[in-house]
């Protein structure tokens, strides 16, 4: 019995850690995808808007991977169970954030003055873009 158990948990632990190097192999293509697109693009000459939201980009994604990559270090049930119920309280949070017109008023940089013309500009979309992003970035 402990010899089927010790095969067993040797057999989880090897599949972690290809599951770990497959992660690291699609993040390190990810980021020479994101690079070749800077250099496609002409990334430094590029509108700063359009820097700030690439990088803002690149940045969610390296985290996810690295998000998925704690998962796939994981040993056993209970701490899976811990990492993916703080992933959701994190995305329930952050969905009742993004629903919240509050919260688009107070963390902008107008305050909540705001009128319904200012919401029909280029920094009002650059603004939100940038926030969407960021509330999109996995708990730590």
């Amino acid at each position: 019995m402990a010899t089927a158990k010790n095969a067993a948990t040797e057999t989880v632990n090897k599949m972690a850690e290809q599951n770990q190097e497959t992660l690291v192999k699609v993040k390190n293509t990810l980021k020479d995808a994101f690079t070749n697109v800077k250099k496609t693009v002409g990334f430094d000459n590029a509108p700063e808007f359009v820097k700030e939201t690439l990088e803002a980009n690149e940045t969610l994604a390296s985290n996810w991977f690295d998000s998925l990559i704690r998962v796939a270090q994981v040993k056993s049930v209970e701490e899976l169970n811990e990492v993916l119920n703080t992933q959701v309280k994190h995305f329930q949070k952050n969905i009742t954030t993004a629903m919240d017109l509050d919260f688009w008023k107070k963390s902008s940089k107008k305050g909540a003055e705001w009128k319904a013309a200012d919401y029909m500009n280029a920094d009002f979309a650059k603004e939100t873009v940038l926030k969407v992003i960021d509330l999109c970035q996995p708990a730590k």
